[in-house]
């Protein structure tokens, strides 16, 4: 048997395509979102094992920085075709990396994961983390579904919800302007402050995600404006990726301005019906509560979400490789930030 050679690979189209055709495709793989990440200064190593024109198992790695150090972050993978066989082979291949780039631990966050391969992970050195990275549980929406079927789903508040915005004059439009970005962080910060929970410091951070993913037609920016006779002001916006069969309402916001008009229940069913529209097969709202806990960090979206239908899915925490024993201080104010601030992408 040859040996498993994991490699760098920089062929954007190889990588996504390869990637898209993976049951377990994520976003958080894909080569735009390694592009993003080093638009904001981090460091990204594309790692897969190839065979002929495609890639069987990819692993793109993010070197992130901490108050105490730097660590390697896998979100959304590795995205392994044989575990037995190829997990060996990675978890060396990144070792020597990092031992190169000093950092103090590797991260796999693969999301959803069997038993089977947790018990590999723990073979090889690895520990389940003590946070969460990315949200614990989230709603998905079967788009295979009719249309008619999807609103026959809504709750009766939230279908009723949708007609009457409609009839009031709020307008969903998807931004053609790079420059309506602004009018997002805007409102973002808004909606940050009004709900007490923390943004990214760095003030592009919003802005490189989305365009990046708009430059290769796999973002949309949403915005609910409200009806013409009282003026231009945006009321609700939303930034949406599109990637593989799954469309993620990623991130969005709210005015506090005429909040009885409800605009963002017309622009989560335009939203859907979009997405539905485009051809894909699966709508993720990204995250909501795991269960009725009034302080879980999603509690205050949960409810809105739900009125949609769509069906829980729970995560698995990822996974730590310790490299040095700066990882256990890390980790502990790891711990200790996870109860403070709601986590976020």
């Amino acid at each position: 048997m040859s040996k498993v050679v994991w490699e760098e690979i920089g062929n954007q189209e190889m990588w996504n395509n390869s990637l898209s055709e993976k049951k377990e495709t994520s976003f958080l793989q894909s080569f735009e979102f390694g592009q993003f990440q080093e638009k904001i200064g981090n460091k990204v190593f594309r790692l897969g094992v190839k065979k002929d024109s495609k890639i069987n198992s990819l692993c793109q790695v993010i070197k992130l920085k901490t108050r105490l150090g730097e660590y390697f972050y896998v979100p959304g993978g590795p995205i392994i075709e044989n575990w037995g066989e190829d997990l060996k082979n990675l978890v060396d291949t990144i070792k020597n990396i990092a031992l190169l780039e000093r950092v103090s631990f590797i991260r796999f966050d693969p999301r959803i994961i069997s038993e089977k391969n947790q018990a590999l992970l723990v073979e090889f050195g690895f520990r389940q983390a003590p946070i969460f990275t990315q949200p614990a549980c989230s709603l998905t929406l079967d788009l295979t579904k009719s249309l008619e079927e999807l609103r026959s789903r809504l709750s009766d508040s939230t279908r009723y919800n949708i007609g009457w915005v409609k009839r009031k004059g709020v307008r969903v439009k998807i931004s053609q302007d790079e420059s309506d970005i602004v009018l997002f962080n805007k409102l973002l910060s808004e909606t940050a402050s009004r709900h007490r929970f923390n943004l990214y410091k760095n003030k592009n951070y919003y802005k490189e995600q989305y365009l990046t993913f708009k430059n290769s037609s796999k973002a949309k920016l949403f915005l609910a404006y409200e009806p013409e006779e009282f003026g231009q002001d945006v009321l609700a916006c939303a930034i949406v990726v599109y990637f593989g069969d799954c469309v993620t309402y990623l991130h969005a916001a709210s005015s506090s301005k005429s909040p009885k008009l409800r605009a963002p229940y017309l622009m989560q069913w335009k939203i859907i019906e979009d997405a539905k529209t485009s051809g894909f097969s699966n709508y993720d709202f990204w995250g909501v509560a795991q269960d009725n806990n009034p302080n879980d960090p999603w509690a205050g979206v949960t409810e809105f979400k739900r009125s949609f239908g769509g069906e829980k899915v729970y995560y698995q925490k990822p996974y730590d490789l310790v490299l040095n024993k700066a990882y256990y201080l890390e980790t502990t104010l790891e711990r200790a930030r996870g109860l403070l601030k709601k986590l976020k992408i």
